[in-house]
């Protein structure tokens, strides 16, 4: 740039003059810092192979780990937080502290990683995510509605996946069968999650002789409402019986209660019509 000069109407101005950059400078302008690209579409090859060099053989410091943690929570990248598990499964245990210790927005983000985590990894790895289930389940009684719904979905993906799910299902069913309504909320909302995804006979029949309780209830009649729905939509062709003395009680909600309530209501009797219809044309 020292030889450069600049012709401005018809004068011509010395171009800046500048010292002499020493070597290592000019070589640190030419560093560029990872970028997340790196870890998205056509760079996620490299990211892939630059996660397993350093899981095998040299290992990542627990600071080193969590830093990638924390790139990965920052940016949504479901991918990468997937991949960081499958190679250090004791990631979880960070997510468990952030649980139990963060702040909010680090309990917000570990609420979204671990939901990702119990959908995303396979059946192998269900042992490692049990740490999670009792922070989830104190989070699940949560006033904070976002929390409480995010840890109550995710235990309801556990439960239908992982083989310690009865334990989770017996800890909601306690929850249920109080009749506290502080701890029925949760309940009702884990189990519409939790029949939405497998028919659980057991469960169901521990669940639908207090459910007319809470349809007959405001404040817990629309998670009433869901729970039934999942039950009929769920169930097998042999158990649709089960659901006729809902019957009458769908139809009244349908007359009186609020607007929302009214329209799923009728969608439970539609869907009964249609299993009844199956079950005769079958």
């Amino acid at each position: 740039m020292g030889n450069e000069t600049l012709e401005i109407n018809e004068r011509v101005l010395p171009g800046p003059k500048y010292p002499e950059v020493p070597p290592e400078k000019k070589a640190q302008r030419y560093l560029q810092p990872p970028t997340l690209s790196r870890f998205r579409g056509k760079g996620r090859k490299a990211a892939s192979s630059s996660l397993h060099t350093g899981a095998s053989g040299h290992g990542k410091s627990p600071k080193r780990r969590r830093e990638e943690l924390s790139r990965a929570l920052a940016s949504g990248d479901e991918e990468m937080l997937l991949e960081l598990s499958r190679i250090n499964p004791e990631l979880v245990f960070e997510l468990v502290r952030m649980l139990d210790e963060g702040d909010k927005f680090e309990k917000m983000d570990a609420l979204w990683a671990l939901s990702k985590l119990a959908e995303g990894l396979d059946s192998r790895w269900m042992s490692v995510l049990k740490t999670c289930v009792r922070p989830l389940i104190n989070l699940a009684l949560s006033r904070n509605r976002w929390m409480r719904m995010r840890a109550v979905k995710t235990l309801a993906v556990l439960a239908s996946r992982a083989p310690y799910g009865g334990e989770i299902v017996g800890q909601f069913l306690e929850f249920y069968l109080s009749r506290d309504v502080s701890k029925a909320i949760p309940a009702l909302e884990f189990f519409g999650y939790y029949f939405d995804r497998k028919w659980d006979d057991k469960s169901a029949m521990a669940v639908l002789p207090v459910l007319a309780e809470y349809l007959d209830k405001d404040e817990t009649r629309f998670d009433a409402l869901l729970v039934l729905e999942a039950l009929v939509r769920s169930s097998p062709s042999n158990r649709v019986a089960l659901f006729r003395p809902f019957v009458e009680e769908l139809k009244r909600i349908k007359k009186s209660a609020p607007y929302e309530d009214q329209k799923l209501a009728i969608r439970i009797l539609e869907a009964m019509a249609d299993r009844e219809k199956g079950l005769v044309h079958g």
